[in-house]
């Protein structure tokens, strides 16, 4: 009861908060997170500070902070125990770890040659503006599947 009780406070406060400001409750996701108000900014510490004051007293004590951290490890955990469990048997063998790790490694090559080849054509006189677009691309790709990312585990 307490809990959805401080859920339904956040929610009214983040709702008047917006309605004062001007903004709309699409705006950050239109925006991206990366381009918060200083309103909104304020709004997500707030809600990340109630949440882990569990006892509502003003202060994150060590054993709140620690509570939360696991919290958070362990759903991380699950999340990439799930990405290796690529067959969903809950249980990862020898032979899987070791095709993963290869996998991994492979990827990770793949990576180092490609910022080589970048490397390699802005030296020989691409110019910055191109470098730019294509980190600007990746990183919209990357913020892509961030994105999907989080949803399949806000689905779970």
């Amino acid at each position: 009861m307490k809990l959805l009780s401080k859920t339904i406070l956040t929610a009214l406060s983040v709702s008047a908060l917006l309605v004062a400001s001007g903004a709309s409750a699409a705006a950050p996701a239109e925006r991206g997170m990366h381009k918060l108000s200083d309103t909104e900014r304020q709004i997500h510490r707030d809600q990340w500070f109630a949440n882990v004051d569990t006892n509502n007293d003003g202060y994150i004590s060590e054993q709140e902070f620690v509570a939360m951290a696991t919290e958070r490890a362990a759903e991380r955990a699950k999340a990439a125990f799930a990405r290796l469990d690529q067959n969903g048997t809950g249980e990862i063998s020898a032979a899987d770890f070791a095709e993963l790790a290869e996998q991994r490694s492979e990827q990770a090559a793949e990576r180092r040659q490609a910022m080589r080849e970048r490397v390699h054509s802005m030296r020989q006189g691409e110019g910055k503006r191109e470098w730019r677009g294509r980190g600007e691309a990746q990183s919209k790709e990357r913020d892509g599947e961030r994105k999907s990312k989080e949803q399949r585990q806000e689905r779970r």
